[in-house]
C-alpha cells in the first residue's frame, strides 16, 4: 500500500474517538559534566501483546520493537534494546531525535483498533515506583497494554 494512503488512513483513524485519553510522549536527553547520559521519556506508549510463539513489545511513539519468550523477557529486551539504541545515537550524533520517530502508520491503526475492541480487558500500568525498572520508574511513565 502506498505510504501516503497509510498516512491518510492513520490520520483519519486518529480522529475517531478512543475510550481512553492518550498522553503525548515527551523526551529529554542530557549529558552531565562527567559524561553520564541522562535520557528521560515520559508517557512512552508500548503495546505488549502475545505473538504466535513469543511476546512482542512494540513502541508506538518510537518505532522500536523487541520480543521475548515471557512477558518479563520482552520488557527486559525492550528496555535494554531501546536504551542501547538511544545511547549509541547520542554517542555518534549527540542527539536522539533521529530515533524518535513514531511506529509505522499500520501499527498505530492496529493498536487503536485493538484498544477500541479490548478496552474493558486492558491492563494499564502507570505505577510510579522508582525501583529502576523501565516499566515502573517514576522518571519513565510508560503506557503499556497487554492482553
Amino acid at each position: 500500500m502506498k505510504q501516503w494512503v497509510l498516512r491518510l488512513w492513520n490520520w483519519l483513524d486518529s480522529m475517531r474517538p478512543m475510550p481512553i485519553e492518550i498522553p503525548t510522549m515527551e523526551f529529554t536527553a542530557t549529558e552531565s559534566e562527567d559524561g553520564a547520559l541522562g535520557i528521560k521519556l515520559n508517557d512512552l506508549k508500548v503495546w505488549i501483546y502475545r505473538g504466535t510463539n513469543h511476546w512482542v513489545a512494540q513502541g508506538l511513539d518510537i518505532g522500536y520493537a523487541a520480543s521475548g519468550e515471557t512477558l518479563e523477557d520482552v520488557k527486559k529486551n525492550f528496555e535494554r534494546g531501546l536504551f542501547g539504541t538511544l545511547a549509541v545515537n547520542w554517542k555518534i550524533h549527540r542527539n536522539i531525535e533521529p530515533v524518535m520517530r513514531p511506529a509505522h502508520p499500520i501499527v498505530w491503526i492496529k493498536w487503536r483498533r485493538w484498544v477500541r475492541e479490548n478496552y474493558k480487558k486492558t491492563k494499564f500500568d502507570r505505577s510510579n515506583d522508582s525501583d529502576g525498572d523501565l516499566f515502573n520508574n517514576s522518571e519513565f511513565h510508560p503506557v503499556f497494554m497487554s492482553a
